[in-house]
């Protein structure tokens, strides 16, 4: 699978001169940048993720209101790791370790 690639501010894919430009994320890359951060997040808050599942697995139909605390906690947590700043803070990060290993733009790791 060919990685996605990165567009120019205009849309063109074509060059205008300047490195910011060329490290522009296509939303394909976007979107894989979002599925690690959502891999990050399952994995931090597992044991969130159980206590509902648990509950969840107890409660049956009643599920929507025996769990309404498991489900909070549990959202809270993913919210902690996958909200908006720390997207940018993850898609700088990644950003910087592309620069770093000389990479021209912005591209996911091969699967």
């Amino acid at each position: 699978e060919e990685p996605p690639a990165v567009t120019m501010s205009d849309g063109t894919g074509g060059k205008d001169g300047g490195r910011e430009s060329r490290l522009k994320w296509s939303k394909r890359a976007e979107q894989h940048l979002r599925g690690e951060l959502n891999l990050i997040a399952r994995n931090n808050c597992k044991a969130e993720m159980k206590g509902f599942a648990d509950c969840a697995k107890e409660s049956g139909l009643m599920v929507v209101f025996s769990c309404r605390q498991h489900n909070a906690a549990m959202n809270s947590c993913l919210n902690r790791y996958t909200n908006e700043d720390e997207f940018e803070k993850y898609r700088l990060m990644r950003t910087k370790e592309l620069e770093e290993k000389g990479a021209d733009a912005p591209k996911p790791p091969s699967e």
